[in-house]
């Protein structure tokens, strides 16, 4: 739901969900309706995140409709959206570098 911008009262930067994602010690995190909106712009979020995930990769689902992110500790060699006909569901493929191997990872957002 875009980072829930519009149910946080203050809109800053102490959003519960980063402060989560941050805390979660995850390798990999996938995001759907990742749209940052402000003051959690796209450009202050990979800034707040690159620390812990300094690999990030996002795709648009629509013009102004929906992102899927992947966010890791491990480089992306590549990634591209999977394209399908849908109005509100996508999916992104990542190629991570994992301990030398090459692992596909998906990210699917699916319609409600």
């Amino acid at each position: 739901m875009c980072y829930n911008m519009s149910e946080q009262k203050d809109k800053g930067v102490n959003n519960p969900i980063v402060n989560y994602i941050l805390g979660s010690d995850a390798d990999i995190v996938c995001i759907q309706e990742g749209r940052a909106q402000d003051p959690l712009n796209e450009e202050k979020l990979k800034e707040i995140y690159h620390p812990k995930y300094p690999y990030y990769a996002a795709v648009e689902l629509g013009e102004g409709i929906d992102r899927l992110v992947c966010m890791s500790k491990f480089p992306i060699l590549s990634y591209e959206r999977l394209n399908y006909e849908s109005i509100g569901n996508g999916s992104m493929a990542c190629h991570l570098l994992i301990e030398g191997d090459t692992v596909l990872l998906v990210n699917n957002h699916f319609e409600s």
